[in-house]
């Protein structure tokens, strides 16, 4: 089918493509090495007729994280837009420090864990998702729905806080989750905006007894902001939050979710600086606001390429809502710059954090973290 629709799309319009080997460092997840292949069919429909995404990656810390996604913005011509994909996913040191804002990383405050792996365990998963959008006119809104299926394995290791604590879905299990939402999109590029605005509310659940292990609802809200500061400076904000019932699993506490779920609060795309995943519960909040200035661009391959640079702080707690959260003002923060390199839809994002937590963070994708 992929292929089939590819040359489609290929005699329709102009291919732009990018293959790079991946050869970088992560905080949380150590030395990657690997390749990633995306190719956008470029034609009058923004941001483009159709894009593929394909990745293999393996890291010195156990992790593979390989995944096939095609994005169609207008199916078979019409508003509807698609979204589906394959992926697998593996960690040998998934992080797991508690539940809640207070939760320590320190084995002085946790009598009876010890070990190498005292606060991480072991998980793979295979995923599937399908989704789907359809805008009402030009005013930028939209309504999304998408359903999710994985099946995780966890391996919890001897000694370790997950051993000790078994929170809900620590045997792992399968999940089939659906969810709808409502967004209002007012950015003039998805990937590299300079103005305009994205708000966005969302709910997610599963039933346990239909392809899941587990019962639970959720809700979700976003706000993204960019003000343009002259011609190469852009101000970005985002706001976000994210409400889990009772019981809900330990795979969902650590995510945000809504269209495109972020990992945290802790990590390359929540908050930089802090370990991945530092912090999980039921209620979680982000703030953060990022300085974006165009540096330069240069012709490279036949191509305008541009470079910028970056300045952020981020912010984010969580509450487990069981009495022991602390004040609302207990925030847990990092901050840090980066490099930009971008063409259209295409960024490559170098950051660096950091955070009382953790001196010095590396992060080397693709994407903004927001």
């Amino acid at each position: 089918m992929l292929p089939a629709l590819a040359a489609a799309l290929a005699a329709a319009s102009t291919v732009d493509w990018l293959a790079l080997p991946i050869a970088s460092y992560n905080s949380d997840d150590g030395l990657a090495g690997g390749a990633v292949v995306q190719a956008q069919w470029v034609g009058k429909v923004r941001p483009y007729r159709a894009a593929i995404g394909a990745q293999v990656l393996f890291s010195t810390a156990g992790v593979q994280s390989h995944y096939l996604r095609l994005d169609v913005p207008r199916l078979f011509g019409s508003p509807l837009r698609l979204w589906v994909g394959a992926e697998f996913h593996r960690e040998l040191s998934a992080p797991y420090y508690g539940l809640g804002n207070g939760s320590s990383g320190a084995l002085a405050d946790h009598p009876g864990i010890s070990g190498e792996h005292a606060f991480s365990y072991g998980r793979r998963f295979p995923l599937g998702f399908l989704a789907f959008s359809l805008p009402f006119g030009t005013s930028g809104a939209r309504i999304s729905t998408f359903a999710r299926y994985l099946r995780l394995t966890i391996d919890p290791y001897p000694g370790s806080l997950l051993a000790a604590e078994r929170p809900p879905g620590a045997e792992g299990g399968e999940e089939l989750s659906y969810g709808f939402g409502v967004l209002f999109d007012r950015r003039d590029h998805e990937t590299v905006a300079t103005r305009g605005y994205l708000l966005e509310a969302a709910t997610r659940g599963s039933v346990a007894g239909v392809a899941s292990n587990h019962s639970y609802l959720g809700g979700t809200t976003r706000a993204l902001g960019f003000v343009p500061v002259g011609s190469r400076i852009v101000l970005a904000a985002r706001l976000e939050g994210d409400f889990l019932s009772a019981d809900t699993p330990i795979f969902e506490l650590s995510r945000f979710g809504g269209m495109e779920p972020v990992e945290g609060v802790g990590g390359e795309r929540s908050v930089r600086g802090l370990p991945k995943a530092r912090y999980i519960g039921r209620v979680k909040a982000l703030a953060s606001t990022e300085l974006r200035v165009r540096m330069l661009d240069a012709k490279l391959l036949e191509r305008v390429i541009s470079f910028g640079l970056a300045g952020f702080l981020d912010t984010g707690r969580v509450w487990q809502l069981q009495g022991n959260d602390g004040s609302f003002f207990d925030l847990h923060s990092g901050a840090g710059g980066g490099l930009r390199i971008y063409k259209d839809e295409f960024l490559l994002r170098f950051d660096v954090g950091t955070s009382s937590e953790r001196a010095v963070n590396i992060y080397i994708t693709f994407g903004n973290c927001y």
